[in-house]
């Protein structure tokens, strides 16, 4: 989904997608634990706002490392978006959705049938 905005201008997909991710201050009327600590601690929690991302890879490695079926590629994506919003410099209601239409997508699939 990405791609296109970084081929057509990888300076400024940089610019403005990824570096402005790593330099926004946070927004203390999210509804994720990183602006909450710093309200509490300050700006040197700072560094500490990167974890949802690792924390968000990490669940998707962990969980995607043999082939998947769809309801648990649904799950593993919901539970790691979920890691990422829990974690960032900003979270609203609205980010969630996507968090909660993985989930339904998860239990509306029909799962892998094992054979014995």
């Amino acid at each position: 989904m990405l791609a296109p905005f970084a081929i057509g201008d990888p300076a400024g997909f940089w610019r403005s997608v990824v570096r402005f991710q790593l330099v926004q201050p946070f927004r203390f009327d999210s509804l994720s634990l990183a602006p909450f600590a710093a309200r509490l601690i300050g700006p040197a929690v700072q560094p500490f706002a990167l974890v949802g991302l690792a924390l968000g890879a990490g669940v998707l490695a962990f969980s995607l490392r043999r082939n998947p079926d769809l309801p648990l590629a649904c799950a593993t994506a919901a539970a790691a978006w979920a890691a990422v919003l829990i974690w960032n410099k900003q979270s609203f209601c609205n980010y969630w959705w996507l968090c909660s239409g993985l989930l339904a997508a998860a239990s509306a699939a029909p799962a892998a049938r094992e054979t014995g």
